[in-house]
């Protein structure tokens, strides 16, 4: 870190800045740097680029929370939400875009369905999304699947070429929950596309900022329903008589399968046509007025990148022969919920019957705990009574400390492609 350090300070970059802004938020990172909230890796070549991309981005990092504490101190008129968000779109630009060598595409103010809407529209608009760039040959399934995760300011022809992973909204003062809540409506809407193109194993990932100075990053999955893991997504029509067992020794009864699909295409056409609820997952909140923090996060926002790649290699290899079947056998899949769902108290931080939503700790304020955070399961009250394929979503929050918590989540989410579920 202290070789980086100095590249930085000989670089054009640093002397083009204004020096006496950054020399003390530098110093102050470098020593962040070296604690153990952060690892050197052990082997350099096990990520050849995080050396050159860090030393691209430092500048970015530190514009984030240089402008954060400049205007936390400000005397006049109160900066715009534009104003606040701009450092935060340069950084994620830098992961999703310059750093990713047209693997990704960064998009503004993107528009996107949304299922079963709580406010009676059928958008939403966040602040910026990221999409992976996919190869797809599934000819003649483009308005199928369009019809149910496409976003809506794609040409009907380019559907198959863009495949949701993030989803960012910023709020300047508070209204945190009007912030999460549509950051949590795309990522309904990304695992509706991920359901559409046959994957239920994969996660989708995003950020609010609210209150000034505060970065939450949450993600959602697919997961199976306790309740019943029989049948199609949206009618339960499965008999619990018929085991797994059973279906797979007799063709004739088994409509989950395909005879002439490779197995691992029977095991997603089998997940998909299983009944699944929407989990959320809080992973970590960051303090934008801390350079360290934003290092952290675009680590974060780096490896889930990175994650991102394996399920766009994934995508590439199957859908384009996984798409017909799943059509075929799970054809409901490619329509939106009809059900009307129940309108949630969104307004607020206290659920319809009074609980708090619990938050989680920045990541400073983990690493100064001695115990681990405590877990937030329970109700989203953002979300009670959003009517999805379950009529439930379940939340899962901060139960270890936060770098610990998102890498061990991440390291899950990889175990889970084509396999087990994620731990909560």
């Amino acid at each position: 870190m202290l070789i980086l350090y100095d590249k930085f300070k000989q670089s054009p970059e640093y002397h083009a800045s204004r020096k006496g802004s950054y020399e003390a938020m530098v110093t102050a990172l470098v020593c962040s740097l070296s604690q153990p909230r952060f690892k050197i890796l052990d082997n350099p070549m096990d990520d050849p680029s995080l050396s050159q991309d860090l030393f691209e981005s430092i500048i970015n990092i530190l514009k984030v929370a240089y402008v954060t504490e400049s205007f936390n101190d400000i005397v006049g008129p109160t900066p715009t939400e534009y104003d606040r968000r701009v450092p935060l779109d340069n950084l994620a630009t830098d992961v999703w875009m310059v750093q990713s060598e047209g693997a990704f595409i960064q998009i503004m103010e993107c528009p996107l369905y949304v299922p079963a809407p709580c406010r009676g529209k059928n958008e939403i608009h966040p602040d910026s999304c990221a999409f992976m760039t996919l190869s797809l040959g599934a000819m003649g399934m483009q308005m199928k699947v369009q019809k149910s995760c496409s976003s809506i300011s794609i040409p009907p022809g380019l559907w198959k070429s863009r495949g949701l992973v993030w989803v960012a909204k910023y709020k300047r003062q508070g209204n945190e929950a009007s912030s999460r809540r549509q950051v949590l409506e795309g990522l309904v809407t990304a695992l509706y596309q991920r359901r559409a193109l046959g994957f239920m194993d994969h996660c989708v990932f995003g950020m609010y900022h609210h209150s000034g100075a505060r970065v939450d990053v949450i993600a959602a999955a697919w997961e199976l329903d306790d309740c019943g893991a029989q049948g199609n997504a949206h009618n339960n029509d499965g008999d619990p008589g018929l085991s797994d067992a059973l279906l797979a020794n007799d063709p004739a009864l088994a409509p989950n399968f395909d005879s002439t699909a490779s197995d691992d295409e029977n095991e997603r056409i089998k997940r998909a046509r299983m009944k699944h609820k929407i989990v959320l997952y809080d992973l970590a909140r960051f303090d934008t007025v801390d350079a360290a923090d934003m290092t952290a996060l675009y680590l974060l926002m780096r490896s889930i990148r990175k994650l991102c790649c394996k399920y766009r290699d994934d995508i590439n290899k199957y859908s384009p022969t996984l798409i017909p079947k799943l059509f075929k056998l799970a054809k409901d899949n490619y329509d939106w919920p009809v059900e009307k769902p129940s309108v949630p108290n969104l307004e607020s931080n206290e659920s319809p019957k009074g609980s708090r939503i619990d938050v989680p700790p920045t990541f400073s304020e983990q690493l100064g705990d001695s115990e681990p955070s405590p877990s937030t399961n329970g109700s989203d009250s953002e979300f009670e009574g959003y009517s999805l394929d379950s009529n439930t979503i379940d939340r899962h929050g901060l139960n270890l400390p936060g770098k610990l918590y998102y890498s061990t989540f991440l390291e899950d989410a990889e175990r889970r492609l084509g396999s087990a579920d994620l731990e909560a």
